[in-house]
């Protein structure tokens, strides 16, 4: 359905530019001599409003400054694009000196500072660098068909050319594509001829940032038919790194091992961090491990596979709700027709529901639903490398048309728009010379704006979030269709209640509600004014953080808990009749007084709180998230802390073995044999020689001492040897063998000490006699 107030803007066309974008409150225009302006539409955007229209000023021209690229890039320009920061700026198009060379420009609009001129306009100057100009000049009569920005990186940009090529360009190396696709959309006959039809691709758009989507660009032909290249990722952009792991996880639906092969290879040289390691137990062969260093963003690096190149999954077979997929590839119905395709967009709420949207160029919008999951389709090939410093800078291939069954398109509705064929010399405002442009509504996911050369529209697809819904859900009350899919509220005092609902078919029809049906009353009385109640002060909490809580809500609800603007009511009428003029002008006099105060208040507060309500549920959600993470890593720690323990108890029964075995090696130790200690060998070597040497030399004196009693006759009888006390063999450090034989030699050594004082006593007592 068309949006009244979005159609407003074809009156103004004369305002509009050959070229614009729009970022944030600048508004970027290129004129038909080639100059690019920054209009500041701050005020044109809260003129909108319908409170603010009416006291706008329609004769007050918006405050712009003129850009000037330096060098210059074109002065006949037929695209422009803008990135989503608003910082970078591509120019396409060509000079009046060369029409048949194509230039394409990157401008810097980071620099910018200069503030608007209110009157005329101001010109600053910008840096620019020339995209592909070794690449565009030996190629005359070369077109771009569609540039735009890549969505997972603002500073790479991709470019559909007339030759079927589709090239990706990073703005910081412009010398040469960093890839570039050759799209060989003609089927090939027997004997190396060429199709009849040859296949030209107009628009293209990128997949949303879901699952291998945002490695996706779908493309369409002027004959309607629809192609799928995946995996184009530009090199250095960042990706989730949990979408990454999900990747690496997910099962190949094909199950062909071309398509695994090639997959593994892609996803282990396109990321750097997390890498992949063989598993047996993944669908893929392939396990990400998380790199300590990047624990959340994961950059592609240049990769290029020696033997795999992207396929081109095509053409998309459509089917409806009660047909199967057709086979159009050879279908030449529409081959010399003059209703062609020309744009293409996408949108869709989450990864549960997708839905491509083509136009034609008379004006028929047809939406598909991607019924099956997207996969990487590959093919046999080697692409061509330059590589720079020991690194690959450009990559070349050259892609083939791949037939399979994934990637089905289920057309679920067709929408047809006024006469949109072009005046004759009427352009569309970005200069492409088609019929009708495709735009996805940033506030609506279920909604696409249409541009034509003489109205633009907003189309609504209610049944993208009923779809949505139902995809998502596993409740099996969702496989009933309900009957109507909307419904608004209407009524007034004089036409009574109703209800406005949409069926299924798109066709709105009322339900009115007898006034039998309505029960409970309501009366409306005036408030006081006079005294505005000044407020109570709040009780001061005991705990601090609650005091800071209501610090922090009162901060930032300021607005919303202060009363609104008080407005004086009129003074009643007694006029008893209810028709009366002067009854209803009070009633007209009352419901502006409340207009003007409470509803808008009412109104604004309703704004503000659902604003509120989002950045709340956002914040729940992180929350719950970090919750979830922290949950996680408190099972990890209570796992972890458990298995320490169990490793200090089995640590600790190992000490107690191994101190009962260090007790029993010891006793053996000490109950063998051993080496001599030291004090053994200087026993040995050194107190025993000089005992005997003692010894020895006591049984000389004893024997000389003999000979002198034999000698004068006297018998001398030799004492008892005394005693010796017994060793005490356990505080000895000598071994028991040793000790043994050193008591037997200290025995006999004691004996004959005896024996000899004896006689030496037997002696004395005979010379005294």
């Amino acid at each position: 359905m068309s949006d009244p107030g979005f159609a407003d803007w074809s009156g103004r066309q004369e305002t509009l530019r050959p070229l614009i974008c729009l970022a944030g409150s600048v508004l970027l225009t290129v004129d038909k001599q080639g100059e690019v302006k920054a209009w500041d539409v701050r005020s044109k955007i809260r003129n909108l409003l319908p409170e603010a229209s009416k006291h706008a000023d329609k004769e007050n021209e918006l405050p712009s400054l003129t850009v000037a690229p330096q060098p210059a890039v074109c002065s006949r320009a037929t695209h422009l694009c803008l990135s989503r920061d608003g910082n970078t700026a591509a120019l396409a198009g060509c000079r009046s000196e060369e029409p048949e060379l194509l230039r394409v420009g990157a401008l810097d609009l980071h620099g910018k500072r200069s503030k608007f001129a209110q009157q005329g306009s101001a010109v600053e100057a910008c840096s620019a660098h020339l995209l592909g100009e070794s690449v565009f000049a030996p190629r005359p009569g070369l077109q771009v068909l569609q540039m735009d920005f890549h969505p997972g990186s603002a500073e790479h940009i991709l470019m559909l050319t007339s030759d079927n090529v589709l090239r990706l360009f990073n703005i910081h190396q412009p010398h040469a594509a960093e890839q570039c696709f050759e799209l060989q959309l003609s089927s090939s006959r027997a004997l190396g001829l060429t199709s009849m039809r040859q296949r030209q691709a107009v628009a293209f758009v990128c997949g949303p940032a879901h699952g291998w989507l945002r490695f996706t660009v779908f493309i369409l032909c002027s004959d309607g038919s629809m192609f799928a290249l995946c995996p184009i990722a530009p090199f250095g952009s960042s990706v989730n790194q949990a979408a990454v792991q999900q990747l690496g996880a997910e099962p190949s639906s094909s199950g062909d091992s071309l398509t695994n092969t090639a997959t593994s290879l892609w996803l282990q040289q396109a990321f750097a961090l997390p890498t992949f390691t063989a598993r047996a137990d993944s669908p893929n062969g392939l396990s990400p491990t998380a790199s300590p260093e990047h624990k959340h963003e994961s950059l592609i690096r240049p990769y290029a596979l020696e033997d795999y190149m992207p396929g081109l999954l095509g053409p998309l077979p459509v089917s409806t709700s009660n047909s199967e997929p057709a086979d159009d590839s050879d279908d030449d119905s529409e081959a010399g027709g003059a209703d062609l395709a020309c744009s293409l967009t996408i949108i869709g709420f989450g990864d549960s529901c997708t839905a491509l949207v083509a136009a034609s160029t008379s004006g028929m919008l047809s939406a598909f639903l991607l019924a099956s999951q997207p996969e990487p389709t590959w093919t046999h090939g080697s692409p061509e490398c330059m590589t720079q410093h020991g690194s690959i800078a450009a990559v070349r291939s050259e892609v083939p048309v791949v037939s399979q069954d994934a990637w089905q398109l289920l057309m679920l509705d067709q929408v047809s728009l006024p006469d949109c064929s072009p005046a004759p010399g009427d352009e569309l405002s970005d200069g492409s010379g088609v019929a009708v442009r495709l735009f996805a509504d940033g506030a609506m996911p279920d909604r696409v704006l249409v541009c034509t050369t003489s109205a633009a529209y907003a189309v609504s697809f209610p049944w993208i979030l009923i779809l949505a819904n139902r995809m998502a859900s596993e409740d099996p009350s969702w496989d009933t269709m309900p009957r109507y899919t909307a419904a608004a509220a209407t009524g007034s005092v004089l036409t009574g209640a109703a209800v406005a609902v949409l069926d299924v078919s798109g066709h709105p029809d009322f339900l009115c509600l007898p006034p039998s049906h309505v029960k409970g009353k309501a009366t409306l009385e005036r408030a006081p004014t006079a005294v505005v109640p000044s407020p109570q002060p709040a009780e001061v909490p005991a705990n601090r953080e609650l005091a800071a809580q209501d610090a922090q809500i009162t901060a930032r609800y300021r607005d919303l808990r202060a009363p609104p603007p008080t407005a004086a009511l009129p003074q009643h009428t007694k006029e008893a009749k209810t028709q009366s003029p002067a009854r209803q002008a009070y009633l007209s006099s009352s419901i502006d007084a409340l207009r003007t105060c409470h509803v808008e208040f009412q109104h604004k507060a309703h704004l503000t709180l659902t604003q509120r309500l989002e950045e709340l549920e956002e914040a729940v959600q992180e929350q719950a998230s970090q919750a979830q993470e922290i949950e996680d890593h408190r099972q990890h720690t209570a796992d972890a802390q458990s298995s320490l323990t169990k490793r200090l108890e089995l640590c600790s029964q190992l000490q107690d073995n191994l101190h009962a075995r260090a007790r029993l090696l010891a006793d053996l130790h000490w109950g063998l044999a051993h080496a001599l200690s030291p004090a053994e060998e200087e026993l040995r070597d050194t107190v025993l020689p000089d005992l005997e040497c003692s010894g020895r030399h006591l049984a000389a004196q004893v024997q000389g001492m003999r000979e002198r009693v034999k000698s004068l006759g006297i018998s001398v009888p030799y004492p008892k040897a005394p005693k010796m006390p017994a060793a005490d063999s356990s505080r000895s450090p000598v071994p028991p063998d040793q000790m043994r034989r050193i008591r037997s030699a200290l025995g006999k050594q004691a004996g004959l000490v005896a024996a000899a004082k004896e006689a030496l006593d037997q002696l004395e007592r005979m010379l005294r006699t």
